[in-house]
C-alpha cells in the first residue's frame, strides 16, 4: 500500500499540477531537506501502522496532531522565538493530556509502548521540515513535492524489498487498489496543506487548528463506533484536554 501511494502521489504531481524535475543546480540548497523527507514519510507509515496495532487509531492520531508541540519547541530552543504564557499553557496540558489519553489499566501480559511517542516525535519533525518547503521561493511546490514524493518512493522500495526477502510479503489486487486511494489522500493532504501554509502565511494558527481539530474529533468518532475501540474516563479526560491544549497551542 504504502510503495503503492507513493508511485501515485507521483503520477498526480505530474499530471494533475505539471511538476517537473529542475537541474541539480536548482536543489542544491534544499536536496537534503528533500531527502529526510523522503526517508521519513514512508518510514512513520511502518511507525504508524505499529502504533494503530498497539493502541488504536484515536490514541495514535491525537499522538501525531500533538506533533505539533515539536515545531513550537524548537521555535523557542533553537530559532529565540518568544513563548506567550497561553502557548506555555497548552504545551503543559497537552503533555498531562497525552498521559490521560495513553493511560490504561496493565494486566500482568501487557507491555508499555512507546510507538505513539515515537509518532510524535516523527510527524512533528516532518512538520518542521514542510515549513521549511514552504519558505522555500526558487522551486514551485508542487515541484518540490514531485522530488519528495520520489526519494519517498525510493525508500519504499527498499522497505519493500525488504519485507519480501524477510516475510515474502508481495502484492495483492487489495493493497494495490487500498494504495492508490492512500495515493490520492496523502497528495490531496500534504498539497493542501503546504498550499494553506502559502495562503495564509500570515495565520498559520487558522491551518493548525482546522487541521488538528478536525483529525482528532473524526478519529475518536470512527475509533469508538466503527472500530470499537475501548475509551476508558482517563483518555476521555486526556481527549479533552487535547482539544484544549491545541486551542490555547494555535489560537493565542
Amino acid at each position: 500500500m504504502v510503495h503503492t501511494n507513493y508511485l501515485v502521489a507521483l503520477v498526480c504531481c505530474i499530471f494533475l499540477f505539471d511538476a517537473r524535475y529542475h537541474k541539480a543546480a536548482v536543489y542544491s540548497e534544499s536536496l537534503s531537506l528533500y531527502g529526510l523527507l523522503g526517508l521519513l514519510l514512508p518510514s512513520l507509515f511502518m511507525v504508524l501502522s505499529k502504533s494503530i496495532s498497539s493502541t488504536g487509531i484515536i490514541k495514535t492520531d491525537i499522538a501525531q496532531r500533538f506533533s505539533l508541540i515539536i515545531p513550537i519547541l524548537i521555535s523557542v530552543f533553537v530559532w529565540n522565538q518568544s513563548l506567550s504564557f497561553y502557548k506555555g499553557l497548552g504545551l503543559i496540558m497537552g503533555f498531562i493530556a497525552l498521559g490521560f489519553i495513553l493511560y490504561k489499566k496493565q494486566n500482568t501480559q501487557d507491555k508499555i509502548t512507546l510507538w505513539p511517542v515515537f509518532v510524535l516525535l516523527g510527524y512533528g519533525f516532518v512538520d518542521v521540515l514542510f515549513k521549511k518547503v514552504a519558505l522555500i521561493e526558487h522551486i514551485p511546490y508542487t515541484d518540490s513535492l514531485l522530488v519528495i514524493f520520489s526519494f519517498a518512493f525510493a525508500v519504499s522500495c527498499i522497505i519493500g524489498g525488504y519485507l519480501f526477502i524477510t516475510k515474502k510479503i508481495t502484492y495483492s489486487k487489495s493493497s494495490v487498489l487500498w494504495g492508490v486511494f492512500l495515493g490520492f489522500l496523502n497528495f490531496t493532504n500534504i498539497y493542501t496543506y503546504i498550499k494553506a501554509h502559502k495562503i495564509l502565511n500570515d495565520n498559520p494558527a487558522v491551518v493548525f487548528a482546522t487541521m488538528n481539530f478536525g483529525v482528532i474529533v473524526l478519529s475518536a468518532l470512527v475509533g469508538y463506533y466503527y472500530f470499537k475501540e475501548n475509551i476508558n474516563k482517563y483518555n476521555t479526560i486526556g481527549i479533552i484536554l487535547s482539544l484544549i491544549a491545541i486551542a490555547l497551542i494555535t489560537l493565542f
